[in-house]
């Protein structure tokens, strides 16, 4: 990958910036994989990563206005990941578990007194986490009966979960602070009653559970929310679906999501994104 910046401005003040980076990387990736039977198995892999910097990452623009280059190495990670898929009963389960050890991440950062660095590359992180999906059916045949099961209702519960633990390590201003952004524990469920005649409904909910960093000095913290929704469609056996949905309905006032600064108590407060109110969607599909 490459990043190429011709400077063509009339003598600025910062001098000729013209640039050009060229970032290559070998990624491999080896892993091992058990069957216990036709439908469940258990995995382990480890392997590289790199990412180099965006191009809106590789300028900067001065307080005189110049565009300045900014040289930034590409973002780089081991990453080791050992998980279960499968199915057992009326359960269908996904887990993974994961740990990252990166260098130089891309993180915008302030300097130990406060001041705004832009993009620069943060020398050791880690993150490691959880990443879960199970869908229980909890009960078939309530309202339609019969001997095919795939004519019978089913009533079904998905829970999707993720735990996301992302810290700086040993950081010369941050220390081992947790990296802002991110929320730390996050559910996601949906109570779900299908008839056989394609018309399915049920509730479902969105909960960050505790409170996650907004700045990287962990000084400002976005607050846990929960919200209550409900949707219900049809699906025609042919690929036709309609479906309506409700979202937020007890209309929670709260912070969908945070754009990280350094240190909020230095560069302020205003990077919280709102999140919708009580909003209602539709939609309609055909696929063939």
């Amino acid at each position: 990958m490459q990043r190429a910046y011709w400077d063509r401005l009339n003598l600025p003040a910062d001098g000729d910036q013209t640039n050009y980076e060229d970032y290559k990387s070998i990624d491999p990736k080896v892993g091992a994989l058990y069957e216990w039977n036709d439908e469940s198995q258990t995995y382990v892999n480890v392997s590289r990563s790199f990412e180099p910097p965006s191009f809106d990452e590789s300028l900067e623009t001065a307080d005189d206005g110049d565009q300045l280059f900014n040289r930034l190495n590409a973002q780089k990670a081991i990453t080791v990941e050992a998980g279960t898929r499968g199915k057992f009963g009326p359960c269908w389960w996904d887990v993974a578990i994961y740990r990252s050890w990166i260098e130089d991440e891309l993180l915008d950062l302030t300097d130990g007194h406060g001041n705004a660095l832009g993009t620069v590359n943060a020398p050791r992180t880690y993150h490691q986490g959880i990443e879960a999906e199970l869908e229980t059916e909890l009960t078939h045949g309530l309202l339609a009966h019969d001997a095919d099961p795939g004519k019978e209702d089913r009533l079904s519960l998905e829970q999707t979960y993720t735990f996301s633990d992302f810290h700086f390590s040993h950081d010369s201003v941050y220390g081992n602070n947790r990296i802002a952004g991110t929320p730390v524990d996050y559910y996601k469920a949906e109570l779900r009653y299908e008839h056989p005649c394609g018309v399915y409904f049920g509730p479902n909910v969105e909960w960050n559970m505790v409170q996650y960093p907004a700045d990287e000095a962990n000084s400002l913290f976005a607050d846990p929310y929960a919200l209550l929704g409900f949707r219900v469609g049809y699906k025609s056996p042919k690929g036709f679906e309609v479906f309506f949905e409700a979202k937020n309905l007890t209309n929670k006032i709260y912070a969908a999501t945070v754009d990280p600064v350094g240190n909020a108590q230095i560069e302020g407060t205003d990077d919280f994104n709102p999140g919708n109110g009580r909003a209602y969607y539709g939609g309609v599909s055909w696929v063939w």
